[in-house]
């Protein structure tokens, strides 16, 4: 009974009836791929928050000002001024126009897009995400967090996201060592 409850605390309850029915039918590996598949989970998932954190880090340095002086504000910038600064494409930014990840102004006169100092740091966190191999929907999700609140904020919820990962991890370990001695168990009352 105990382990199957570490197995459910760890992998959920249809993963754990798997593994345990493929223990009972003395089918060893089946079960071993069900928990090496949550491990993989677990990796990637502690990656990808991972390379989150150095974006999130990186967009809340506070940028340098003098003592009692106030930040100028940054005049719109034109799309390929923006695309040199941040190191891409004009149609990368184009491209991550349409998928609706950002939204320029048009300057009154020329229609031009142009870009205000948030729609530039926006578009360095797409950039940095887009290197990470995010997907259009996760940089969505880090974009709105970002506009909803602070870097901090967002800083904050990953951390956490990565401490969750690390208790899911440490269960996957303990209901491992379960069904280890469980297998164990098993095999001794065979012979």
């Amino acid at each position: 009974m105990y382990t199957a409850r570490t197995l459910i605390g760890a992998y959920g309850w249809e993963h754990a009836l798997h593994i345990m029915q493929c223990v009972h039918r003395d089918e060893l590996t089946p079960a071993l791929a069900v928990i090496d598949a949550r491990h993989a989970f677990i990796h990637r998932s502690r990656l990808e928050i991972e390379e989150t954190l150095k974006v999130l880090r990186t967009i809340s340095i506070p940028h340098p000002t003098g003592a009692g002086e106030t930040r100028k504000q940054m005049p719109p910038l034109r799309i390929g001024e923006v695309a040199r600064r941040i190191g891409v494409r004009v149609s990368a930014i184009r491209f991550w126009e349409q998928q609706g990840l950002i939204h320029p102004a048009r300057d009154a006169g020329s229609r031009y897009r142009v870009y205000d100092e948030k729609q530039v740091r926006a578009l360095q966190v797409v950039a940095l995400l887009r290197k990470a191999g995010y997907g259009f929907e996760t940089i969505d999700i880090v974009l709105a967090q970002l506009s909803a609140g602070t870097p901090e904020q967002a800083l904050a919820a990953a951390e956490n996201r990565l401490q969750e990962l690390a208790e899911v991890s440490r269960r996957c370990f303990d209901a491992t060592a379960a069904l280890w001695k469980y297998v164990e168990e098993l095999a001794g009352s065979k012979s």
